[in-house]
């Protein structure tokens, strides 16, 4: 079996033709503005925000990118960028966990269009009108634009961080799927992996899934983004695991595409949240 390739980039195309029409009913007399604020921002981080700016054009938006020395300076920015109405939305960067979670919590919730934010994720918990988390909404609308059916199929997420592995897992619960999350505690992840319908993989190791480890059938969607040699690779040893299954994501070119428009998707949603206040 050799697997279908999902182009997340093709994907991201048809999401912004679905955005044209809100933007045209949606007019604030000026181009919407992301600010992306950093703290040590490493080589993805970098390939993602060109990335924005790509997309950023295609809407008309302006996107503001701000190194940090400091991790007071970055508190500063984004509590200055909460207050200031010429900014739509506020996308944190940072390598540390436990500051990416500090910092998202600090930005008011239409603001946060990484959907990172405690209030953010406790609406998705709730099922409730609220920003998603980006990457999360990205893995299910790839799954969707297949037409690969959800429901009743068994998932299993490789990382339980809050950022992907953790939301995508609650996403793929509403859609009706059984999860299972694996992580560094796992003892032998293959032994779930290769009971998966869905295959997630969002850890950030280059060459962590193997074909020996999936599914013949799966869908495998590869979260990762590692730089290696000079070049940016996924979770998923691609050529592999391409062979057993029947859907993959590549990287670059997969979930980070659709990931790209997710943001603006939030961004709007959440321009238009701010002033139906």
């Amino acid at each position: 079996m050799a697997a279908i390739i999902v182009s997340g980039r093709a994907i991201r195309e048809v999401i912004l033709e679905e955005l044209k029409p809100e933007l045209e009913c949606l007019s604030i007399g000026r181009a919407m503005k992301l600010s992306v604020l950093q703290l040590f921002p490493q080589v993805p981080d970098e390939v993602y925000t060109s990335s924005l700016r790509r997309v950023a054009e295609k809407l008309g938006f302006q996107v503001e990118v701000i190194n940090h020395e400091t991790k007071d300076d970055l508190v500063n920015s984004i509590m200055m960028g909460n207050e200031d109405e010429g900014v739509d939305g506020i996308m944190i960067q940072t390598p540390e966990k436990a500051d990416y979670l500090y910092f998202t919590s600090l930005i008011v919730p239409e603001k946060d269009v990484d959907g990172a934010s405690p209030m953010n994720l406790g609406r998705l918990i709730r099922k409730d009108k609220g920003l998603r988390p980006a990457t999360a909404d990205a893995v299910i609308r790839i799954i969707k634009e297949t037409g690969f059916d959800v429901k009743g199929k068994n998932a299993c997420i490789v990382g339980r961080s809050f950022r992907s592995g953790l939301p995508i897992a609650i996403m793929l619960m509403n859609e009706d799927a059984t999860c299972t999350i694996c992580h560094s505690h796992t003892k032998d992840i293959s032994i779930y992996t290769r009971e998966a319908d869905i295959l997630v993989a969002a850890v950030g190791k280059p060459g962590l899934i193997t074909g020996r480890m999936v599914k013949e059938g799966a869908f495998v969607v590869d979260v990762g983004i590692n730089e290696v040699d000079g070049k940016i690779v996924g979770d998923v040893l691609f050529e592999e695991v391409a062979e057993r299954s029947s859907f993959i994501t590549p990287v670059p070119g997969g979930v980070g595409s659709v990931t790209d428009i997710m943001i603006f998707r939030n961004l709007i949603k959440g321009v238009r949240m701010r002033y139906e206040k």
